[in-house]
């Protein structure tokens, strides 16, 4: 049958018997609180003849005697036995009803009956009805369906289910009760009832020959099932139906009895056997069972099932060789078996909430015990301590300091409510649940603990053994992804993965008490492997940013020595000219950057003046820098001091010896001390400035011809200039005229030359100085996004 299917028929089963315990329930709790208006029955009446016996003192004073039939009440004629019963409970105590009775074979006569009122309650009155219909019921039926439902399909959860539900029905204190219904509950009831004492019999052999492993070997005559079972399970279904139908008409279906009806001794032969071979199964069980665990469970069942079912199997084969209903029974007999099935479901509860039977103990420590359920319960609680306050309070056969007194406790009650759930909560962790909070308490620990640990051997090795104790788990391996599994070995797999990413698994073998992982187990492990996988990922970031960093580290590191590399390249300091003051700067963008200049001593006794612009900047710059300045030097101390063949020469150079993208601007020029003259030629460079302050007079050099290392051949243009004392030449790069500041505005050429005339009187390091701080106030707080490079020379 398929899972869905089972379901489905337990939910129906469980909707059909909730609903008549229910309003079992409530007429128990009707009865116990008012006990005045519900009668108590004042005879017994026999189903087939309708003749009362057990007479009331109130029947007696009306003139019936023992013996006498019921033929109509209040002249409406009595066809069947619920008709007969519901006499004396469709009215309420007080009330005054004509019955017409036959007695022997005279003329019917009319009683006139008034019912009376029950007398005053005693303690037992109250415990006694409250314990058979609703305590142990209830406990009986939540216990059996929560069983059912949480291992669908296993044979050992339906037979629990069948001996508990026959549990709940067995014994009912004031069981007239139920006639006081409509048929639509009178009928189901007296069906559950009727035939739960014919299947009691059968569900306690069935249960005892599955439990705890229905494929175990160890069964005495499991073909009794089948043989024995069976048929008495459908005899009793027969005498129920038939039982039914009898509510509704004498006689209906009575042929069904006939049917069935065995003789005493062998109802009587039946009832030894089945008793007899539950009992024996059991201790065969543990007798041959080597399983300490098994044992444990086998034992504690035997004694806490026999303690419970005996007495009532006892009792119920009694009443059915003698023909007696069990509610007759004298009070010493009825006291002691009234107590004695609640030890039924005491019994599995031990098995299930501590022994982990089914799984069902944490399944309920999660579920009942949850913090959500015991906040409905507190506010239930709350709802009717409220209730009895305002009950207290409209009353006015009490006192005043009466009042005040019930108050004061439901105030106190109200505030007692939370300590009192979490000494609750707390007192059944400790004694059902203790290896279940012990476990939870590891795993969660072991959850905020991983998070702490870098290393990720140690990460693993910390997880394996912490679960291994915590499960009791004979072996938890790591297997990375690719891993080989070991065959036969692997009872569950945890994979941990951060994301799409899987890292490998958790494999865990069996638990050393052969018990399966549970929903909650799996849970816990699922929060462990989901922590693992976090801290493992935690763990390669932490490696991949320190390597990161050490890898940072050794650029910054080989920077600066670049850094310190190329400061070399620059001039140390200005070099002493005739006639001429001098001064240059490179402040770059970065670490390193793509600017050159440079001072040059000729073979013939001029002095070279060179400044460039490398595209780009950075690493990759600077290495282009490094290069111009080889090759400009190398050229020069080869004799080439014409500005425009050395430029030609040199872009030759840097065409072959860099990529195809990469270029420099150049300009260079050549200054002779003997006549004062500057020849100069451009690669594509800005324009240089010169200032004469005689004739406040701004002359702009420049000449035609491409960047260098753009062209393999190119032609450069070549001019020269006399300079004139007091004159003053300003070298620069883009860096400095395109500097911006935050509003997006250029530095420019026209503020360096109005910087440049103000102050073309002073040393040329000075007027350097005064260009850095106007262009480093100008940009402010925006980043320098290109390098500042100048050369400053003043003519004496």
């Amino acid at each position: 049958m398929p899972l869905w299917l089972q379901r489905t028929f337990l939910a129906l089963l469980f909707l059909i018997v909730g609903a008549i315990q229910a309003r079992f329930t409530f007429m128990t709790l009707t009865l116990v609180s008012d006990s005045q208006q519900i009668p108590r029955q004042p005879a017994q009446i026999d189903p087939d003849t309708f003749t009362v016996t057990h007479l009331s003192d109130a029947l007696k004073q009306a003139g019936v005697r023992e013996g006498d039939s019921l033929i109509a009440e209040d002249g409406q004629t009595i066809h069947g036995f619920l008709q007969a019963v519901r006499i004396f409970f469709q009215h309420k105590p007080g009330d005054r009803i004509i019955l017409t009775l036959r007695r022997g074979s005279a003329a019917p006569f009319d009683a006139t009956f008034i019912i009376p009122h029950r007398e005053k309650q005693v303690l037992a009155d109250f415990l006694i009805p409250v314990f058979l219909n609703i305590v142990t019921p209830w406990f009986c039926i939540l216990l059996g369906f929560l069983a059912a439902f949480r291992r669908t399909g296993d044979p050992v959860a339906y037979a629990l289910l069948a001996l508990l539900l026959c549990v709940s029905q067995l014994l009912k204190a004031e069981a007239a009760l139920r006639y006081t219904w409509e048929p639509l509950f009178t009928w189901p009831m007296l069906f559950l009832d009727t035939f739960a004492s014919g299947a009691f019999l059968v569900a306690w052999m069935w249960f005892a020959m599955l439990f705890p492993d229905p494929t175990s070997r160890h069964k005495l005559f499991p073909w009794a099932r089948w043989v024995i079972g069976v048929p008495y399970l459908v005899k009793s279904f027969i005498i129920a139906i038939a039982s039914t139908a009898f509510l509704h008409r004498s006689g209906s279906l009575a042929w069904l009895f006939d049917l069935v009806h065995v003789p005493s001794w062998l109802e009587l032969a039946f009832t030894i056997t089945l008793i007899s071979l539950g009992a024996a199964n059991f201790t065969y069980k543990l007798v041959q069972e080597k399983q300490p665990s098994v044992r444990r469970r086998l034992r504690w069942m035997l004694f806490g099932l026999s303690l419970g079912t005996l007495p009532v199997l006892i009792m119920f084969g009694i009443s059915r060789i003698f023909h007696r209903d069990p509610n007759s029974l004298p009070i010493f007999v009825i006291a002691p078996i009234v107590i004695t099935p609640f030890f039924i479901p005491l019994t599995l509860a031990y098995a299930v909430l501590v022994d982990r039977m089914f799984d069902v103990g944490v399944f309920l420590r999660q579920g009942l015990l949850a913090s959500k359920t015991v906040t409905v319960i507190r506010g239930l609680l709350v709802i009717v301590i409220l209730a009895v306050t305002t009950n207290v309070m409209s009353r006015k056969d009490l006192s005043t300091a009466q009042r005040s007194n019930v108050i004061a406790g439901c105030i106190i009650a109200v505030l007692l409510l939370r300590r009192a759930a979490d000494w609750v909560r707390g007192w059944v962790d400790r004694h059902f649940f203790q290896e279940a909070v012990n476990t939870e308490n590891l795993l969660i620990e072991l959850s905020a603990e991983v998070r702490r640990i870098a290393d990720p051997e140690l990460l693993l090795r910390t997880v394996t053994e912490r679960i291994s104790n915590a499960l009791h788990v004979s072996r938890v391996v790591f297997v990375p992804v690719g891993g080989a599994m070991v065959a036969g070995h692997d009872e569950l797999l945890l994979p941990i993965s951060a994301g799409d990413d899987l890292q490998g698994a958790f494999s865990l073998g069996p638990k050393r008490s052969e018990e399966p992982y549970s929903s909650s187990d799996i849970r816990l492990l699922e929060s462990v492997a989901s922590q693992t996988a976090l801290a493992l990922e935690n763990g390669r970031l932490t490696a991949s940013v320190a390597k990161e960093a050490a890898h940072r580290e050794r650029i910054t590191s080989e920077l600066e020595i670049a850094r310190k590399v190329q400061e070399r390249l620059f001039p140390k300091a200005a070099p002493q000219v005739p006639g001429l003051d001098l001064a240059g700067h490179c402040q770059p963008a970065q670490t390193v950057g793509g600017d050159y200049y440079d001072f040059l001593a000729t073979p013939s006794g001029g002095t070279g003046l060179a400044i460039g612009d490398v595209a780009g900047k950075g690493v990759p710059a600077a290495l282009l820098m490094a290069g111009l300045q080889a090759s400009l030097r190398g050229l020069t101390l080869a004799g080439v001091s014409d500005p425009a063949d050395l430029l030609t020469k040199l872009n030759i150079l840097i065409y072959d010896a860099t990529p195809i993208n990469r270029f420099a601007t150049f300009f260079y020029g050549l200054y002779d001390p003997s006549n004062r003259l500057l020849r100069y030629s451009s690669a594509g460079h800005n324009p240089a400035l010169l200032y004469r302050p005689a004739s406040d007079e701004t002359i702009w050099l420049k000449t035609r011809g491409v960047g260098l290392g753009l062209k393999r051949t190119s032609l450069y243009e070549q001019a020269e200039v006399r300079l004139q004392p007091e004159d003053c030449l300003v070298l620069y790069t883009d860096g400095v005229t395109e500097a911006r500041n935050s509003l997006g505005d250029e530095y420019g050429e026209d503020r360096m030359v109005a910087l440049v005339r103000a102050n073309a009187s002073r040393p040329a390091a000075e007027i350097l100085e005064a260009l850095l701080c106007e262009t480093t106030d100008f940009v402010g707080d925006a980043p320098q996004f290109d390098d500042l490079t100048l050369i400053v020379v003043r003519s004496l």
